[in-house]
């Protein structure tokens, strides 16, 4: 675990290779036995989206041989109608309550997507890169929010495992089943 680092987006370069391994594990990418086995990724970004998301909270990273391996995705609300997919989750947002407070009257910021390098994993890195997001995060935000595709059981385990919980369940208007989830960093 000593070659591994966890940080944050720094450089251009590692942008690009967040989008090279974002490729490489995307659903469309993929398999049938990978999606069910590996997990996947569903949102396909480019260069001008990431480089907007990373500010004014960088992206994490974990990279080995200052090679990005695995990333974490920071996504505040202004981005959200940047990426189709993404519109329903916002507006599921939007509707929720915690503690009988509206979310959305509360800072909350969306981790807008994880991915680790097939040949990396169960080396607990996504362990090791939440827990990182959350410490750079926390001291701005109650909470953390992502969605995953209820076909994404390797991902929703994963998720649960660090922290967070089921907070909605829904069909987006693709068709697709996802669960929406939070991770509460007020308590």
């Amino acid at each position: 675990m000593s070659d591994y680092k966890v940080g944050q987006v720094v450089r251009d370069d590692q942008i690009n290779e967040i989008l090279s391994l974002q490729s490489l594990n995307h659903k469309s990418s993929l398999s049938l036995e990978e999606v069910a086995k590996e997990g996947f990724v569903t949102c396909k970004h480019d260069f001008s989206l990431l480089s907007k998301m990373n500010q004014p909270r960088p992206h994490v990273i974990a990279t080995h041989n200052d090679e990005v391996v695995g990333y974490c995705l920071v996504m505040s609300a202004e981005h959200r109608d940047e990426l189709e997919v993404l519109k329903s989750m916002f507006q599921m947002i939007e509707k929720q309550t915690m503690y009988n407070r509206p979310i959305v009257s509360e800072d909350y910021i969306v981790m807008g997507q994880v991915c680790i390098d097939k040949q990396h994993r169960k080396k607990g890195l996504f362990k090791k890169m939440y827990n990182h997001f959350r410490n750079q995060l926390s001291p701005y935000y109650n909470y953390c929010m992502t969605e995953v595709a209820t076909s994404n059981v390797r991902s929703l385990q994963a998720h649960k495992a660090v922290g967070f919980k089921n907070l909605l369940s829904y069909k987006a208007d693709d068709g697709n089943d996802w669960e929406l989830i939070i991770w509460d960093w007020s308590a």
